[in-house]
């Protein structure tokens, strides 16, 4: 990656390509839509026969959901197993009342969210800089060894990812707007509080969001947006208050 900043910066015709904004066409609209379609398609491949069973952290999912299902339990932290946050345990529940006590029940929401994920880091590089840039973050994003991995394995260290750049979207969204976008940075406040209870390394996600307001292109609309900001802030400490 850092090969390619290097590169892009000693080639200006090729970051002004980047950098440039593009409008869209039907012909956009095509690729994105084969892009939807394959990610949510091939995460699903096979998806219940791989490997030799579940491995422990996997089959771990599936007995929470039971917890929480048959004997339950509601819990906001997990602490059997060393001690877990419990979203994907929810989550795993609804995938259970769709495909039954399997593999796929378990294995299915990280694909499902790894799709999500691609769609929203689209919108978000589209937002930031243009629809070249959008469609190159979105394929090296969907061919990157460690999400291919950990969006068929039944994990929850991949929903961070899902989370952050959807926060990331709705506050650049918020921001970015001539006028008072509350809804978004509502939404960003709810998706940042519910990100907490993903995994343990999303909570150093909450000084990117704040590196991230502070950048230079976001810097000048804090004055116009603060009490927003404020109030989804609060919205996120509501959010993460159980846990």
């Amino acid at each position: 990656w850092l090969f390619i900043v290097f590169y892009f910066s000693r080639n200006s015709e090729l970051w002004a390509s980047f950098s440039t904004p593009v409008a869209s066409s039907k012909r956009t609209f095509y690729v994105v839509a084969g892009i939807v379609v394959v990610v949510f398609i091939f995460p699903f491949w096979r998806i219940g026969s791989l490997f030799d069973g579940m491995a422990w952290d996997e089959a771990y999912k599936g007995l929470d959901a039971l917890a929480i299902r048959i004997y339950g339990d509601r819990p906001v932290f997990l602490n059997w197993n060393a001690g877990r946050e419990a979203l994907i345990a929810y989550l795993v529940v609804v995938f259970q009342w769709l495909f039954d006590y399997s593999v796929i029940s378990v294995r299915g929401v990280l694909a499902f969210f790894g799709g999500l994920t691609l769609i929203v880091i689209f919108f978000l590089c589209r937002r930031l800089f243009n629809l070249h840039l959008a469609l190159l973050t979105t394929f090296l994003l969907a061919v990157s060894k460690w999400h291919i991995i950990h969006t068929r394995y039944g994990v929850r260290v991949s929903l961070i990812i899902f989370f952050e750049v959807m926060v990331l979207f709705l506050l650049a969204r918020g921001i970015q707007a001539n006028k008072r976008n509350s809804a978004s940075i509502a939404l960003a406040g709810f998706f940042g509080g519910l990100g907490l209870y993903t995994y343990i390394a999303y909570r150093i996600f909450p000084a990117i969001a704040v590196a991230f307001l502070l950048s230079p292109g976001n810097r000048g609309k804090l004055k116009q947006h603060w009490r927003v900001l404020v109030a989804g802030a609060f919205v996120a400490l509501l959010v993460a208050a159980p846990l």
